[in-house]
């Protein structure tokens, strides 16, 4: 009898062993450097296994012995390893697998990760940057090539933007870095300065977003993704010289540890004169006139713009106590001399705007956080910021440099000595939960709190030590059903908070101050829905509703303390969104055609407008107003051929109808306006891009290729006030735009040392993406860079 109890405990002591599982996970990326999701990792023969995530990651667990894992993807080589699964140690494995070939070596990608993002229900383009990275160009300048996109730039180098999506600009459209908000940055770190080397890719997310970003945008969401944390040690080195004394530099190092310690330094600077030929009239310092029917052309001589930033982060990956833990500080500043003011005929010639921002961040991700299936992130920044403007000359200049004394009045503009610290802290909270395949619940929670002090020298210029204040919190919810990768849909809500208080000026005149303490509280809730589906294989048609909100910035409520005055009182936007859209794409032996059309719908009240008004004094300031309820038609399309790796011709066009739906003149019974119906004014409504590039490949050496890629840009006239208004010769209006660039660009060594040439306006063209207010002329620039990687 002992015997047979023994032998009993031995048995099941053996099943018991061979039963203890082993957990194997890691991650899965191609050669090209791209995070490969929703593919098949498994155990060939077993029924063990499991699905890459969003990042690429995998993790399953299977019972100790030897086995062969498999990873498979559409267009990817399929992947064989065998592996012994040894009882309590568990596996990390990393695998990187290369796409099909053809019998001519031409790689045809069909299964790349900016696939898989144009294939989500949400209305969302992907542009892959690695093809700018040896180009001189800025995250802004990838970004003018999206359909439904318009960049305004207000000068050269380091100039303020505008940034449209589908009909709506400014803050409408919210920016992220890595999914954390980029509003928490002053000008120092924006995207008119980060060079395009920064990113793997863009994410533009068009009206209804993923809760996960905790977003009140209307118009939609930009994501710029670095590729971050990549397992390997890599170099990226790049600078560029080109016309205007323009000067950039960027540097890239990465490092992770078989450990899984994790360290990351970017460093960038950006220079230049800016000291392009513009043509205009030109004031006659002896009378005080300016004769608009002539003009000269001229030199901008106060506009030298440079910045530098240090991005650090270090922490661990792939432990026990955390996926991803990683400590950073961002360090950057500005030095911009100012030109001009909001109209090309009002100059400069000491203004100056210094900025410093200093960041410390923290970043946690954890998968399977308690249970199998939940995710958890947190991150979290807090930027302590200086803006300074400077305006404190008392010579009056014209555009020819020359000057005259001002008669002892202090200011260009109006006298400036003024030193802004911005405090702004974000926490950002994400629980994702996927049940099964087809389910997936997140739950999102955003806190953002900022504070400004105002710190003047000036006697005229005091808000009585009342700072500017906001808080906002932003709590969203969403459900997921994924039915068999053929169509899925998605429900959310949000519910939004926002409190505000500083100094409200009485006076209505913005160079008079009368400040007193006033404080505006907004809560509201706001709900959508997101579906798609494919009718055939390669044929995938999108829809999406919202109820949203936006509420007002920063820099909306409290100004720039310069140019940018605030109003405390603004309220929210509301909007209604709509989105529809279908997509094909077809990939064919070498041949490649991708064709995406999108129609939107937006009703939006309180509509929120910059306007800029003349004060006494003859000074111009802008400002932002509500405007009743303006209504957005609209309609985009993108069509793309490739042929293998060896040419990509297409384009995209936008058509925007975007007009004044407020029939009734505010505070006057009955009585309509005269712009009911009209055009919103001072707005792009109708602009198309083309593009094209040509690959020659292993010339003078295999590994070696040459690009050579042309861009078009074309952008229709618009008013600068409203179409009804005003006669035939008072109207103004920006002028019809033709825009064209060449890059060359040689790669050596698969890519390890890469030459570029590339002209801007080409035919020197007059350009204007603000009314009076041109931009440079022909340019031309070269760049050299160097990547090492293993």
């Amino acid at each position: 009898m002992k015997k047979a109890i023994l032998i009993y405990i031995f048995l099941f002591s053996l099943t018991a062993y061979s039963q203890v599982r082993v957990n194997i996970s890691g991650k899965v990326t191609s050669t090209e450097d791209e995070t490969l999701s929703y593919g098949t990792v498994l155990l060939k023969g077993t029924s063990f296994g499991g699905a890459t995530t969003a990042d690429g990651e995998y993790s399953f667990d299977a019972p100790a012995g030897e086995y062969t894992l498999v990873t498979s993807f559409l267009g990817y080589e399929t992947y064989q390893k065998k592996i012994k699964l040894v009882a309590g140690k568990n596996e990390r494995l990393n695998i990187v697998i290369a796409p099909k070939v053809s019998e001519l070596d031409e790689v045809v990608v069909i299964g790349s990760n900016i696939k898989r993002i144009k294939e989500s229900a949400f209305n969302v383009v992907a542009l892959d940057v690695k093809g700018l990275h040896n180009t001189a160009a800025e995250i802004k300048d990838a970004l003018a090539k999206a359909p439904g996109v318009k960049v305004r730039e207000s000068g050269g180098v380091g100039s303020d933007i505008n940034f449209s999506l589908d009909g709506f600009s400014g803050r409408h459209v919210q920016f992220f870095l890595d999914g954390i908000p980029l509003d928490t940055r002053n000008s120092s770190f924006n995207i008119s300065n980060i060079p395009v080397n920064f990113a793997e890719r863009i994410e533009v997310y068009k009206g209804v977003v993923p809760v996960e970003f905790g977003a009140d945008a209307l118009g939609g969401v930009v994501n710029i993704v670095t590729g971050r944390n990549k397992e390997r040690t890599l170099a990226d080195a790049s600078y560029s010289y080109g016309s205007f004394n323009t000067h950039k530099t960027s540097v890239l190092v990465n490092h992770t540890t078989k450990r899984g310690f994790t360290m990351e330094l970017n460093v960038f600077q950006n220079y230049s004169d800016n000291n392009y030929a513009t043509y205009t009239p030109v004031e006659d310092l002896g009378n005080g006139q300016i004769d608009k029917s002539k003009t000269e052309k001229v030199k901008r001589f106060n506009d030298t713009y440079h910045n530098e930033a240090v991005i650090a982060k270090a922490g661990f990956v792939n432990k026990s106590f955390a996926d991803r833990l990683l400590f950073g500080a961002n360090l950057s500043q500005s030095d911009k001399e100012i030109q001009n003011g909001v109209r090309q005929e009002i100059v400069y010639g000491q203004r100056r705007r210094k900025a410093t921002s200093f960041m410390p961040s923290i970043e946690y991700f954890k998968r399977n956080l308690f249970t199998k299936g939940l995710n958890a992130s947190l991150t979290a920044n807090y930027n302590y910021s200086r803006t300074h403007t400077l305006d404190t000359a008392t010579y009056k200049y014209n555009w020819r440099g020359e000057s005259v004394y001002n008669g002892g009045k202090l200011g260009e503009q109006s006298y400036q000595n003024t030193k802004n610290d911005n405090k702004n802290g974000n926490v950002t909270a994400n629980l994702n939960y996927r049940i099964g395949e087809a389910h997936k619940i997140v739950l999102n929670h955003v806190l953002t709190v900022f504070d400004r002090k105002n710190n003047s020298r000036s006697e005229t210029q005091t808000q009585n030590g009342i700072a500017n204040k906001s808080r906002k919190n932003i709590t969203g919810l969403s459900y997921q059903y994924n039915h068999e990768n053929r169509w899925n849909v998605s429900f959310l809500g949000k519910y939004y908070n926002q409190y505000n208080s500083g100094p409200q000026n009485l006076s209505s005149d913005p160079t008079r101050f009368d400040y007193v303490k006033a404080g505006h509280h907004t809560d509201a809730f706001g709900y959508g829905a997101v579906a798609s589906l494919f009718l055939l294989k390669d044929i995938q048609l999108k829809g999406s509703y919202e109820k949203t909100l936006r509420l007002p910035t920063n820099d909306e409520l409290f100004g720039d303390e310069d140019l940018e005055l605030g109003k405390l009182e603004l309220k929210p936007e509301h909007s209604d969104n709509l989105n529809f859209n279908v997509n094909y794409g077809y990939n064919r032996n070498r041949h490649g055609i991708y064709l995406e059309a999108g129609l939107i719908y937006r009703n939006t009240t309180d509509y929120i407008r910059r306007v800029t008004n003349r004060y006494s004094g003859g000074l111009y300031f802008g400002s932002y107003e509500n405007h009743g309820n303006v209504v957005t038609k609209g309609i985009s399309a993108e069509l793309r051929y490739n042929y293998s790796n060896r040419l990509s011709i297409g384009g995209n066009l936008t058509h925007q109808n975007i007009r004044n739906n407020e029939r009734y003149i505010n505070g006057y019974e009955g009585r309509e306006s005269s712009t009911y119906k009209q055009r919103m004014p001072n707005t792009p409504y109708f602009f198309f891009n083309t593009d094209a590039t040509v690959y020659f490949h292993n010339l003078a050496g295999k590994g070696n290729v040459l690009t050579v890629t042309y861009f078009h840009t074309y952008v229709h006239e618009f008013s600068l006030y409203w179409e009804n208004e005003g006669s035939s010769t008072s109207k103004l209006k920006v002028p019809e735009q033709f825009s064209h660039d060449i890059t060359i660009n040689y790669s050596l060594k698969n890519g390890r040392y890469n030459l570029s040439f590339e002209c801007r306006n080409l035919t020197d063209e007059r350009l204007y993406d603000n009314f009076s207010l041109q931009k440079a002329g022909r340019a031309f620039y070269g760049k050299i860079r160097y990547t090492f990687g293993n």
